[in-house]
């Protein structure tokens, strides 16, 4: 790997400013900055388009990014994504509207016996308590992934094939159709353009699901025709793993789609990441949790994540003392790159300062690593230094001149948390270097910090040595080994949405090419916290995960479109339309199709409310502890159990619907949906008199009544034998407050 020289290591320190200086650029912005300057791109990629949060006055922001060759995607009350040219991100930073530009980090994917560890099947049947069946009838599921296999029969309608499920689809990655209103990119299809592609082969839609095949079978497990609730609708959006703008512009996309439909909504992200403050404060976390609170009947689940055995966490607890670790490359395009994510109370950055240092390895015959050199560290440099103000670059060389390695340093102060500041450290290393003298070695970097105050970093790419029992070395005194903690990404750190761990669901299945295919692990037991499974807490301290669901070995819906390796054979049922993956991503849609069987029994239910009808009722078994050891940050409340939520559940109406002058009206509708009468509960008559109106989904009124002065309820006995959608509107004094019933 390492051509080993016996030299004694130079450090060459270089400070690179940005030539604008620009303060309300986020660190990613100051990277892609330095990259295109250094490496002569400005100029040719002056018409590149960004995928960008701005923070400030948004009004303002929308002239301004419109003004200068901009979309303007998803907006909140201080948030907005947009698709800006490269060429005018200086001008629009500068406006005094703009508080803070963060460029779109990129996120990942996560990757049936399930619904028997939750109760779903005796929900879904209408046993044990409950006065019906529920399969998320009337709710809307919306799906962020990597796309969906529309052929495949779990997502088509089981008493007609030719059609689906699927209302809408949009594949953000797409320029072949049409863009869907209020975004302009990507392309969207309605479920009768997918019924004529599923009829003509697929003309007409270039989405497939290939490249994993994990939003298909994600979509599976929450609504497919064996899934969780198998009778909600479909809005699925493909993602752009590129760009976290692409989270939050699916969500509103989807919530608006739902609103048009008036029907609830719960929506699935089995993806995220690690480039966040880890608190619940990055751009996309606060703008779906503005869509939350707008209204009830909105529910945002996100997987967990996949670190909970990876060591990608960093911490440092500085006391005027010395504190590192080490890391090395992962190999990406032609370099051997490490990028780390840190973030610093901005408090302390006056106090602390970071240096960094090369330790250059060999291998021996057993292939430990042996240190050859102990290399001196570069000049300390405090944080505050480099501020908002540039890269700061350490490059090394060997003592003959060769060239090794460089460490960049950015920071910049959060977008939406400016109490803390974010670090970006980047190491890269030529590939060539690392092929020298038969891959005999390998160089350790180590991120040093000294002083006073708290350092936690992420490992974005590449990876730490965590385990000293690979170098035969005693580090110095100051090495910290990373660890599993705080390691819940986002958008799964987000206040109100819904974080999903995953415990083994199964350990055996039928397989298409051995029928008696075992999984032979001791150490995997039905019921056991998936080692992979992430941990909390959040940096603010608040338990995550929330909730844990069956998520190793989930057998759910297998894209035709994905070309399975030799890896995957042995996951495959028999039939080839199933196939068995493993991972939060797994666990998460289990939850979200939980959560459209609460909403079909209650449309109207608050996100808080879900939230605690949820956790208040999780099983606690051998492997959780009992109810002294919840919630934790590995099992969060415990193990859902979708049943005991929904018997909890005894409000089966609307609730907390409240007039312009915060008098309520309609207290709820129960039960809801209906079959031949409706009860209304009305409150705050005060003894005023009005009417109250049944209007059809066209604007007939079908049915009328006086309210009698002081009367607090009233049923609705329908004659009508068709299902549907209908309005009740009660007038009231100066009052009118209108709510959704549906008759089944």
């Amino acid at each position: 790997m390492k051509k080993i020289f016996i030299f004694i290591v130079g450090v060459i320190f270089s400070l690179n400013i940005l030539a604008q200086n620009n303060k309300k650029y986020d660190v990613g912005l100051i990277n892609l900055e330095h990259q295109n300057s250094t490496q002569g791109l400005k100029e040719r990629k002056a018409n590149e388009i960004l995928d960008v949060f701005i923070s400030g006055n948004i009004q303002e922001i929308v002239k301004i990014v419109e003004e200068n060759g901009g979309d303007i995607g998803t907006t909140t009350s201080k948030l907005a994504t947009a698709r800006i040219p490269l060429k005018s991100l200086d001008k629009i930073s500068q406006s005094e509207f703009v508080e803070k530009v963060q460029l779109s980090r990129p996120v990942k994917s996560y990757r049936n016996q399930a619904a028997k560890h939750i109760g779903a099947d005796k929900v879904k049947q209408g046993t044990s308590g409950l006065t019906q069946a529920y399969n998320g009838k009337n709710v809307v599921i919306g799906i962020i992934d990597s796309g969906i296999d529309y052929f495949h029969e779990d997502f088509r309608d089981k008493n007609d094939p030719s059609k689906s499920k699927i209302l809408y689809l949009w594949d953000q990655n797409d320029r072949t159709g049409t863009n869907p209103s209020n975004f302009k990119f990507g392309s969207e299809w309605t479920k009768s353009q997918l019924e004529e592609a599923i009829k003509n082969n697929g003309s007409g839609i270039a989405q497939k699901d290939e490249e994993s095949g994990h939003g298909t079978h994600v979509s599976g497990i929450a609504t497919g025709n064996k899934g969780m609730a198998p009778e909600a609708n479909i809005v699925f959006v493909a993602l752009n793993f590129m760009n976290s703008t692409g989270i939050a512009d699916a969500a509103s996309y989807i919530f608006k789609k739902a609103d048009e439909l008036g029907l609830p909504c719960v929506i699935n992200a089995s993806v995220g990441g690690h480039f966040n403050p880890h608190d619940g404060t990055e751009a996309e976390e606060v703008m779906i949790e503005e869509m939350l609170q707008q209204k009830p009947g909105r529910a945002f689940v996100a997987a967990a994540g996949n670190e909970g055995d990876s060591f990608i966490h960093f911490q440092a607890n500085l006391d005027d003392e010395e504190m590192y670790t080490w890391y090395y490359g992962a190999f990406i395009k032609n370099f051997f790159k490490t990028r780390i994510y840190g973030i610093i109370d901005k408090s302390e950055v006056e106090n602390i300062e970071i240096a960094t240092a090369m330790d250059s390895t060999t291998l021996d015959k057993n292939n430990i690593l042996r240190p050859v050199k102990k290399i001196k560290t570069s000049k300390y440099t405090k944080i505050s230094d480099f501020l908002d103000k540039g890269v700061k670059i350490f490059n090394f060389k060997y003592g003959d001149g060769t060239k090794t390695g460089t460490v960049m340093f950015m920071a910049s102060t959060s977008m939406v948390n400016k109490e803390k500041v974010e670090l970006l450290i980047q190491i890269d290393e030529p590939f060539n270097i690392k092929l020298a003298d038969k891959n005999s070695g390998l160089n350790l970097y180590r991120i040093i910090f000294k002083g006073t105050g708290n350092v936690h970093l992420w490992e974005l790419t590449g990876k730490s040595l965590h385990s000293l029992e690979t170098i035969s070395v005693t580090p110095d005194k100051g090495f910290v080994s990373t660890n599993n903690k705080y390691t819940v990404g986002s958008p799964a750190t987000g206040n109100s949405i819904i974080s999903v761990g995953a415990y083994t669901n199964r350990t055996s299945w039928p397989v298409t090419l051995n029928s008696n295919a075992v999984i032979n692990n001791p150490d995997i037991k039905v019921g056991k916290i998936a080692d992979f499974s992430s941990m909390g807490p959040t940096l603010d301290k608040r338990i995550k995960p929330e909730i844990t669901a069956p998520g190793h070995y989930v057998a759910s819906s297998l894209s035709h479109w994905y070309k399975l390796t030799a890896n995957d054979e042995n996951m495959v049922l028999y039939g080839d339309k199933e196939w068995v993956m493993s991972g939060t991503s797994m666990a998460c849609p289990v939850v979200t199709g939980a959560i459209a069987l609460m909403l079909e029994q209650n449309p109207k239910m608050p996100i808080n409310e879900i939230r605690k009808i949820l956790f208040d009722n999780t099983d606690k078994d051998s492997f959780t502890g009992n109810a002294n050891n919840l919630p934790n940050n590995i099992w969060g409340y415990g193990k859902l159990n979708i049943l005991k939520a929904m018997l909890a559940n005894t409000s089966t109406g609307f609730s907390e619907i409240v007039s312009n002058n915060k008098n309520i009206l309609i207290k709820s509708t129960y039960p809801n949906p209906f079959s031949n009468s409706i009860t209304i509960s009305l409150a705050n008559t005060n003894n005023e008199e009005g009417s109250v109106q049944i209007i059809d989904i066209l604007g007939n009124i079908v049915y009328s009544q006086k309210i009698k002065s002081g009367q607090d309820q009233f049923v609705w006995d329908s004659d009508r034998k068709s299902a549907g959608v209908y309005f009740c509107k009660i007038l009231l004094g100066n009052k009118t407050e209108t709510v959704k019933i549906v008759q089944k």
